[in-house]
């Protein structure tokens, strides 16, 4: 391999007790930093985004253990320039296939990396039935699962918004009330001035 690649040559020819980062588990170390760095900075740009989708798909892999792709579909503001971008999470283990085992173990995957779940406000999925299910399928769960973390400003908007609507039926009863009192003294004073 050396003939091939200068790198690797100098590398290989370094003395006996050098460092040279060639058994499996520095690299297999270096490629988990970096894999730990890149999904750090994806993270970051997603929750950094305004709004984002999620797309999942499972496949079994050749040793028939089923797998979820985790990808982020997100808003990429610079300036007065817009852009999509889809980000590739990872591949997660599915140890339950069914609707609800792939919505607990989507939410377990974003949490572990910090994604913010008031940012998805969209979903993609394939078209079984298990995921894009009207009632009880994929897609249904997650949106329940996935804002059930916002229920609680959800109220509290709810109440402000209540509160507001009370308010402005009270101001609309005093101007009317305004009103009419100004519609009498106009009618007093035109009864005086015949």
């Amino acid at each position: 391999m050396a003939q091939y690649d200068e790198i690797v040559a100098k590398v290989i020819s370094l003395p006996v007790h050098a460092t040279k980062y060639l058994s499996p588990k520095i690299q297999n170390e270096l490629i988990e930093l970096l894999a730990k760095t890149v999904t750090f900075s994806l993270v970051h740009k997603i929750n950094a985004s305004p709004f984002c989708a999620l797309i999942l798909d499972s496949t079994r892999d050749i040793t028939r253990i089923d797998q979820l792709s985790v990808i982020i579909r997100r808003v990429q503001i610079d300036g007065d320039k817009c852009s999509i971008e889809e980000n590739f999470l990872g591949f997660v283990k599915l140890d339950d296939a069914m609707a609800n085992g792939i919505v607990s173990t989507t939410k377990a995957f974003l949490q572990s990396l910090g994604i913010n779940f008031s940012k998805i406000h969209g979903q993609g999925y394939d078209g079984a039935s298990v995921m894009s299910g009207i009632h009880a399928g994929m897609q249904v769960l997650t949106r329940l699962s996935l804002t059930s973390t916002n229920i609680a400003k959800r109220e509290d908007a709810k109440q402000l918004k209540n509160k507001i609507d009370k308010l402005e039926f009270v101001i609309f009863i005093v101007m009317w009330e305004s009103f009419a009192n100004d519609q009498q003294r106009f009618k007093r004073v035109a009864v005086v001035k015949d």
